[in-house]
């Protein structure tokens, strides 16, 4: 088992977060740990269950994977989708609206000689106080999107 794994594993029960670690990576390494104390019969969930409760590395990952955030979704993107395809719908208005407010920050930034990223003018516009109403907008928008699309 990797020192540094053990080490966030730990890190997160301490802390009762995970510190940039999902349940995944968790979960498969508790799966390498069952598969390597496997007996001869035993199927893998057996083993997978001796090695959270009998030995000490797999209960401290069991207890750092039930803490630990799922991991984020994944959106299959096909040949013919769009740019904005991680930001919701790019038909909805409110998903429109964010995205060229966005586009507009970055614009007026290259006038003063600053180059932003997309990542950068999405976030200075999503962010600033006076488009807050646009950013519940967007926020309601993408989670109705992410429900209804499927993964």
């Amino acid at each position: 088992m990797s020192n540094n794994l053990m080490l966030f594993a730990k890190m997160t029960v301490d802390q009762g977060r995970s510190p940039g670690l999902d349940k995944s990576v968790f979960g498969t390494a508790i799966e390498k740990l069952a598969e390597g104390i496997r007996r001869d019969g035993e199927t893998p969930e057996k083993a997978y269950t001796r090695a959270i409760t009998e030995i000490d590395d797999g209960r401290l990952l069991f207890k750092a994977l039930k803490i630990a955030p799922a991991a984020a979704p994944v959106f299959p993107a096909g040949v013919d989708a769009p740019q904005d395809y991680a930001h919701g719908n790019p038909k909805d208005e409110a998903v429109r609206a964010i995205l060229e407010g966005a586009k507009r920050v970055q614009a007026e930034a290259k006038t003063k000689s600053v180059t932003l990223s997309d990542a950068q003018a999405f976030d200075r516009f999503y962010n600033a106080p006076e488009n807050a109403k646009a950013k519940a907008a967007y926020d309601r928008s993408v989670a109705l999107w992410r429900v209804k699309t499927p993964q």
